[in-house]
């Protein structure tokens, strides 16, 4: 009997024993679980599996982000737990983690624009100023800031803004902090005095750029030396040319032409209706440009069953103008660039020896499009709606490139043709960059998002899940009743 009570005591001691060893170690596992999430969240680890990186600070941000050396605080309009559950924001704000992680003079908190509005005010431009859940605005030690947008550091595939195809928030986040500290930014001029439309759109777009965006009179005013883009938009009165009424002052032209000598850019946008300008087409043709007599129609390929809204087709020749366009082409499956009201842009030649100047389009029209001539007639054809003309002069065996970027139209650059779920504002982007120099981040590469799908038929699913609710639980129960049994007749 006492041995019978001695074994019991013991299965009784060990079963306790072993209960209590399986709490400690789950017990155990669950605090360092926590404390791990815990400094993973805290610290941002994580590793980036994507090819692109999607998710990391990438070295050439980096290069970037070691010249600035004022204090810098990002200030997110949206609670943590908020921008986590959705993960658009959450990639903007674990972005954010990372930097602030790898540098000590950056930082970034919350403002709760619905308890505090007031701690806003500093940073309205005007009354009519608002901020939003999306709105982030970076700010350094001397007050001066930049206020971004989270929906426009994506590229969408529809009007929705739900289905993004590119993440452009390394380069957003970077260029308002370099913004923010420099003591000089490259100048954007835009002409107004020949009948100018100003797109308020495109002057977002450049100041987003890393631009001053001023206004510029070029029979009065002087071009500044930091200036790198003139903009000219829907001229309806011709530049002044050489003539006896400049009584030996540099004229319009000359400037523009002095400019470009002095590898600064000049972007035009032309409207199919507009009068000749025989000074200024003068001088684009030099850049091997001329904006044809004719206006484009195309039944098949617009937009909105609008047949004057063409949708582009994209370059895929090895060319200059190609460049502007090759990652779209590559994410496989690019956003659509539309051209609203479009004249032809004629290339006159490809190249030319005696300048060193090159021509090409970057986005031509369908071969169904319609060319509807100024003297009636009609000829379809694929015509070029983009182009872009270079010439590259070498200093030091380093190329100093000056820029020509045509588009016969304003709509182009037009705040509806410039929203995220359509490429226009992609390809200006990229076009400033490179005219920016290297006072813009022309090094910060879009991000394009990988597929994820998962490729999986019915009875796969089927299998996943009776293995994942049945099959795998039961026999963990029958290993459970196997130990069990065991230890009881022990």
């Amino acid at each position: 009997m006492n041995h019978k009570k001695l074994a019991a005591a013991r299965k009784f001691k060990f079963g306790a024993i072993s209960v209590a060893l399986s709490i400690v170690v789950i017990a155990a596992v669950v605090v360092v679980n926590v404390l791990f999430s815990a400094f993973a969240y805290k610290n941002n680890w994580y590793v980036d599996l994507t090819e692109s990186k999607l998710y990391e600070l990438s070295d050439a941000g980096r290069e970037l982000i070691d010249t600035v050396e004022s204090d810098i605080t990002i200030h997110f309009c949206a609670p943590f737990d908020k921008l986590e559950s959705n993960y658009m924001t959450n990639m903007v704000l674990n972005l954010v983690k990372e930097i602030s992680a790898e540098y000590d003079n950056i930082s970034y908190d919350y403002i709760d624009i619905n308890k505090n509005p007031s701690k806003l005010d500093k940073y309205k431009s005007t009354e009519d100023t608002v901020f939003t859940t999306s709105t982030v605005i970076v700010e350094n030690s001397n007050g001066a800031f930049r206020a971004l947008n989270m929906v426009n550091m994506f590229y969408y595939n529809d009007e929705s803004y739900s289905d993004p195809w590119a993440f452009n928030g390394e380069l957003r986040l970077i260029t308002a902090m370099l913004q923010c500290v420099q003591l000089e930014t490259p100048i954007a001029y835009f002409t107004n005095t020949h009948g100018e439309t100003i797109s308020q759109g495109l002057a977002q777009l450049l100041a987003d750029a890393g631009f001053t965006v001023l206004p510029i009179d070029l029979s009065k005013e002087e071009i500044d030396e930091s200036a790198r883009i003139i903009v000219i938009s829907g001229p309806k009165y011709d530049f002044e040319g050489i003539s006896e009424y400049t009584n030996g002052k540099k004229s319009e032209i000359e400037k523009i032409d002095d400019f470009l000598d002095s590898f600064g850019s000049l972007m035009v946008f032309m409207e199919p209706d507009a009068q000749e300008l025989p000074e200024l087409e003068t001088f684009l043709s030099e850049w091997g440009i001329e904006f044809d007599d004719a206006k484009l129609k195309d039944t098949t390929n617009s937009e909105g069953g609008d047949t004057f809204t063409i949708v582009g087709n994209y370059s895929l020749e090895d060319t200059l103008g190609a460049k502007l366009v090759d990652e779209l082409i590559s994410s496989g499956t690019p956003p659509k660039t539309i051209v609203k009201d479009a004249r032809p842009v004629n290339i006159l030649w490809e190249s030319n020896q005696s300048n060193g100047r090159q021509v090409s389009a970057a986005v031509y029209s369908a071969s169904t499009a319609e060319r509807h001539a100024d003297d009636g007639t009609v000829e379809s054809g694929r015509y070029p709606l983009v182009v872009v003309s270079q010439e590259a002069r070498y200093i030091d065996n380093t190329p100093h490139p000056a820029y020509v970027f045509a588009v016969g139209s304003t709509e182009f650059a037009s705040d509806q043709a410039l929203k995220p779920s359509y490429a226009n504002s992609y390809i200006l982007y990229t076009m400033m960059r490179e005219m920016g120099k290297m006072q813009v981040p022309i090094e910060l590469e879009l991000k394009v998002f990988e597929s994820n799908d998962i490729s999986i038929t019915t009875g796969a699913s089927h299998a996943w899940t009776w293995a994942t609710v049945a099959i795998i639980p039961g026999v963990i129960a029958a290993l459970g009743i196997v130990v069990y049994i065991r230890r009881k007749h022990a």
